[in-house]
């Protein structure tokens, strides 16, 4: 547990990835959060 900042981040679902793709999120000091998808 991260005892600075005890809050986590959960999704409603597992993003849809395929093999291979890596999920990025992001989250502002806005509390706005961005899921993005990058294949290496």
């Amino acid at each position: 547990m991260n005892r600075r900042n005890p809050m986590t981040l959960a999704l409603p679902c597992p993003p849809p990835l395929e093999y291979g793709e890596l999920a990025i999120l992001r989250a502002d000091a806005e509390g706005r959060v961005s899921i993005g998808r990058r294949r290496d």
